[in-house]
C-alpha cells in the first residue's frame, strides 16, 4: 500500500542498473629488490624453520607442521596471493591474521618500517614440502618464473610461539582451574574433502589426548566442539600453568579463558502502575525470538503477546526476570515513558529464558546458550532475533572470532534472520588494555550492534560512557552500528521501562537494542517477512540513523542514532527522495547504479547524496584478516562527462576536460603532453587514492558500507555507484567463476535545500514506483 502517504519512498531503483567496464587496478605487481638477496635471508629461516619442525614432539602435530608467513606490507591486497609458490611446493594456507610489516624495499614517503598494516598467513607443510620450498630458494634455475617471484613478498617464516598462541585476561591463581577455549587450525585448505575430515580427526584427537595427559580425562568434555570451515572450537579445563603446556601445540591457533555471563542488574524504583494493555487483541503477524533472562508472569501487559520459553532447566532469579521483562516490554512497547494505554505491538516476542545457567558446568555456560539459540533459529522461522545477553569479553580484532560470533553470523546467512545484539556495558573499563570495547556477538558482519546514548541535545548524538566502543573486526569496522536511547544514571536521564509492578529507572545497552528491535519489528510487518531479509533491515537501520555537530566518533556512535520514527523512513519531504534498490550481482559482474539525481535543477543548487549498501555474506573464522567471504569494491562516478587530463609520464592530474562543454582533447597542458583518462573521474570521500589499504578503508569488505557526499547540480550528470562483486578464501581472491552470486540492498536519498521541489522531478523523470507494504502506514 502507498496510497496513503504523500510522497513514499520509491523502490525498484535495480531498475536503473547499467552495464560497466570496471577497468583500472589489477596492475602489474610492484616486486622491488633482489629477489637472490631475499632468498639468501628466507633460506636462513626456512632451514630454522626446518630445524624446530623435527624438534616437535610428535605427540603436538600432525602430518604438516603449522608455522607463521609475513608478507612484507605491499602485498596486503588478495591480487598478491602467493599461489604460484603454493602450487610449486605443495605447502597449504590454513588461515590469516592482520600483521605489521616492513616494506621490501623502503621508498621516499613510505611509513616507517614495521608501521604499515600486512598480512600474516598461516602455512602448513610437510616435512617433504618444507624442503622443497628450501629448493625453490636455491635459486630461479629449476623454479616456475612466478614461484621465484613469490620469494619477495614474504617478511619472515617462523612457528608460532607459546606468548601469542595463549591469551590471558587477567592474572589467575596459577593452581586454579578454569574453562578456555581452544581453537585448533584447519588441517587443509581443502577443508571439505574426505581426507581433511581424517586429517581433522587426527588433529582433535592428538590435541584431546594431550590435553588429558596434563590435566586428567575431565579436562575435556565429551567430543563437544564446533567446527566451522575446518577450524575447531573446543572447551578445555585447565590451570594456567596446564594451557602455557597446552599451547605447545602446533596444530592450536589460540587458547584463551571463557569468558564469563554478562549478568543483568535489577532495575529500580517504582514510578507509576503499569500501563494498561491494548483493550482488543489481535496477534501480530511478526514473531521475534528473544533471549533473555525470562518473564515475569504476573506482567499483564506482556502476557497476551509473549509466549514464554525456557532454555535451562534452572530456577528462575528475580533480578533477572525484571531485566527480561522490561527488555520484552521495550520490545513491543518501545519506550514507556508515559503511563496510560499501551499500543498495540508491532510484533509477538518468543521469549526464551536462558539465565540462569547449572554452577556444576559454569565453564561451559556460555557455550550451551549458544548451542541452544542456534538450534532455535535453525528450526524455526524468525525474522528477528533479540540478543541483550551474551558473553562479557570485549572483541579484541586480531584474534580469531569466538564460537557465538561465527554461529550466529552464520545462521544469519542461512536462516536469513535479522541477530540485534547489545554490544554490551564495558565502556567505562580501561581504555589501554581494550577493556571498554564492544562484547561478543557484537562484533558480528551479518547483525545489528546497537550501543547506547544519552540522548540527543540538539543535533549532537553523545555516546552513554558505559556503552561498549568501537572497532569491530575486519569485514565490519564501524561498531556499534548506531546508538539508541539506553538512558544515564549520572546524568539524571535514566531509562524508563515497564516491570510487571511498574515503571523503573534503569540504563544500559540492552533497553537501546531492544528499542531498536521494536522500530525494525514495525517494519518487518510494512515491508512483509519475504522482503525483510537481513541486509534490508539493516539497510533501513544504519541509512537513516543521525548525527550532528558536535557528535561523538564513529567508534562511540557509529553510524549515528537510530531512528525510532517510522514515519520519517518511509515518507520523504518535497526537498528529498529516497530510492530502494534491491538485487543480486552475479559472478565476477560489475554493474553501475544511476543515483536518482534529476536534471533540471539550478546549477548552483546544493545536492547532499547518501547511500547506504548492506549484504549478508559468509565468513570464515580461520582468515582472521579475511572473516567476510563476501565484498563488494565500490566507486561513485559524479559526472558522466568529465574525464582526468593525466600527464603521459606519470600519470598525474593535470586538468579536466568535460565532453559536453569541450569538443577537441587537448594534447598537452601547461606545455606537458597529457592523454585522456579511459574513463569519467570518481568521487574521493578523504582517504589516499589508489591503494588496497584505501579501499579497505572505505569499506571494500565491510557487510555494511554508508558513505555521504555533497556537490553542486552542475558537478553531477548520470551520477552512478558501481560495484563489483569479490569473493575470496583464505586469503586468496577466488576466481570468478566460481564466485556464488550476492544480494545486497541499496537505499540512497538525495536531498537540495528546502524549497526545491526535488522529490516530483525526481518521481517524473526516473518513473520508479512507490515503495510497497503489506500494511497501511499513517504519516
Amino acid at each position: 500500500m502507498a496510497e496513503d502517504r504523500e510522497r513514499p519512498i520509491r523502490e525498484g531503483g535495480e531498475r536503473l542498473r547499467q552495464p560497466t567496464i570496471w577497468g583500472g587496478g589489477g596492475g602489474p605487481e610492484n616486486l622491488r629488490g633482489d629477489p637472490a638477496a631475499e632468498a639468501i635471508r628466507l633460506r636462513r629461516h626456512v632451514a630454522a624453520l626446518r630445524t624446530e619442525a623435527r624438534a616437535i614432539d610428535p605427540r603436538l602435530r600432525g602430518k604438516r607442521v603449522v608455522f607463521r608467513a609475513t608478507m612484507h606490507a605491499e602485498f596486503l591486497a588478495g591480487t598478491h596471493f602467493p599461489l604460484p609458490l603454493i602450487q610449486a611446493t605443495g605447502i597449504e594456507v590454513v588461515g590469516s591474521a592482520p600483521a605489521r610489516s616492513a616494506k621490501s624495499v623502503s621508498v621516499p614517503g613510505d611509513q616507517p618500517l614495521n608501521q604499515a598494516p600486512a598480512r600474516l598467513l598461516f602455512m602448513a607443510a610437510t616435512d617433504e614440502e618444507l624442503e622443497r620450498l628450501e629448493s625453490v630458494l636455491q635459486g630461479p634455475q629449476n623454479t616456475p618464473a612466478k614461484a621465484w617471484l613469490d620469494v619477495r613478498k614474504f617478511a619472515e617464516l617462523r612457528l608460532s610461539r607459546e606468548d601469542e598462541v595463549l591469551r590471558t585476561d587477567t592474572e589467575p591463581d596459577p593452581g586454579s582451574a578454569r574453562g578456555w577455549e581452544a581453537v585448533l587450525h584447519p588441517p587443509t585448505m581443502r577443508w571439505t574433502t574426505d581426507e581433511a575430515d581424517a586429517n581433522l580427526e587426527e588433529i582433535y584427537a592428538k590435541f584431546v589426548d594431550w590435553v588429558r595427559s596434563l590435566a586428567g580425562a575431565e579436562s575435556v568434555r565429551g567430543r563437544r566442539r564446533y567446527i566451522a570451515n575446518g577450524m575447531c572450537y573446543l572447551p578445555v579445563h585447565l590451570t594456567p600453568e596446564q594451557a602455557r603446556e597446552a599451547a605447545r601445540f602446533n596444530a592450536l591457533r589460540v587458547i584463551r579463558p571463557l569468558p564469563s555471563m554478562a549478568v543483568p542488574g535489577r532495575p529500580t524504583g517504582t514510578l507509576f502502575p503499569p500501563g494498561a494493555p491494548p483493550s482488543a487483541y489481535t496477534r501480530p503477524t511478526v514473531t521475534i525470538a528473544m533471549f533473555d533472562g525470562g518473564l515475569d508472569p504476573k506482567c499483564t501487559s506482556a502476557a497476551r503477546y509473549t509466549t514464554p520459553y525456557k532454555l535451562t532447566d534452572e530456577d528462575p532469579v528475580d533480578e533477572w526476570v525484571t531485566h527480561g521483562t522490561v527488555v520484552n516490554n521495550a520490545v513491543l512497547y518501545g519506550s514507556a515513558a508515559e503511563s496510560g494505554q499501551l499500543p498495540e505491538p508491532a510484533a509477538h516476542v518468543d521469549h526464551y529464558r536462558v539465565l540462569p545457567r547449572s554452577s556444576e558446568s559454569a565453564d561451559y555456560n556460555l557455550l550451551d546458550v549458544v548451542e541452544s539459540i542456534d538450534d532455535v533459529l535453525r528450526t524455526r522461522d524468525y525474522a528477528i532475533a533479540h540478543l541483550s545477553y551474551g558473553p562479557e569479553i570485549p572483541v579484541h580484532p586480531d584474534d580469531p572470532p569466538h564460537e557465538w560470533t561465527v554461529r550466529l553470523d552464520r545462521v544469519a546467512l542461512e536462516r536469513k534472520v535479522t541477530v540485534v545484539s547489545a554490544v554490551g556495558n564495558l565502556g567505562r573499563e580501561d581504555e589501554t588494555r581494550g577493556g571498554n570495547r564492544i562484547c561478543v556477538p557484537a562484533d558480528m558482519a551479518n547483525g545489528i550492534a546497537v550501543g547506547a546514548c544519552t540522548g540527543a541535545d540538539g543535533d549532537a548524538v553523545r555516546s552513554a560512557d558505559y556503552s561498549g566502543r568501537g572497532p569491530g573486526r575486519h569485514g565490519g569496522w564501524v561498531r556499534p552500528h548506531g546508538v539508541g536511547p539506553g538512558g544515564c544514571l549520572a546524568l539524571g536521564k535514566p531509562f524508563v521501562g515497564l516491570a510487571a509492578h511498574g515503571q523503573v529507572e534503569d540504563e544500559g545497552t540492552s533497553y537501546a537494542a531492544a528499542l531498536v528491535t521494536h522500530t525494525l519489528a514495525g517494519l518487518v510487518g510494512v515491508l512483509g517477512r519475504r522482503r525483510s531479509r537481513p541486509e534490508t533491515l539493516r539497510a533501513f537501520a544504519v541509512h537513516f540513523c543521525r548525527r550532528g555537530p558536535g557528535s561523538h566518533g564513529v567508534l562511540k556512535i557509529g553510524y549515528g542514532r537510530f531512528e525510532l520514527d517510522l514515519r520519517t523512513v518511509l515518507d520523504c519531504s518535497e526537498n528529498e527522495v529516497t530510492v530502494l534498490y534491491e538485487d543480486s550481482v552475479s559472478r565476477g559482474e560489475a554493474i553501475a547504479l544511476r543515483l536518482p539525481v534529476p536534471s533540471g535543477l539550478d546549477p548552483k543548487t546544493e545536492i547532499a547524496v547518501r547511500f547506504t549498501l548492506c549484504y549478508t555474506s559468509p565468513v570464515d573464522p580461520s582468515d582472521v584478516a579475511g572473516y567476510t567471504q563476501a565484498g563488494f569494491e565500490w566507486r561513485v562516478t559524479p559526472h558522466a562527462r568529465r574525464y582526468a587530463l593525466l600527464d603521459e609520464e606519470t600519470r598525474e592530474e593535470l586538468d579536466v576536460f568535460d565532453a559536453w562543454e569541450e569538443a577537441i582533447v587537448p594534447s598537452e597542458v601547461n606545455g606537458r603532453p597529457v592523454r585522456l583518462a579511459r574513463r569519467p573521474k570518481r568521487q574521493g570521500f578523504g582517504t589516499q587514492p589508489g591503494t588496497e589499504r584505501r579501499l579497505r578503508a572505505e569499506g571494500k569488505w565491510d557487510t555494511t558500507i554508508s558513505k555521504y557526499f555533497r556537490a553542486k547540480a552542475e558537478d553531477l550528470h548520470e551520477p552512478v555507484l558501481e560495484l563489483r562483486h569479490l569473493f575470496r578464501s583464505r586469503g586468496r581472491l577466488i576466481p570468478r567463476d566460481k564466485r556464488p552470486n550476492l544480494r545486497y540492498t541499496l537505499l540512497v536519498t538525495v536531498r537540495t535545500p528546502e524549497g526545491v521541489p526535488l522529490y516530483p522531478l525526481a518521481e517524473a523523470q526516473f518513473q520508479l514506483p512507490a515503495l510497497q507494504t503489506d500494511i497501511a502506514i499513517a504519516v
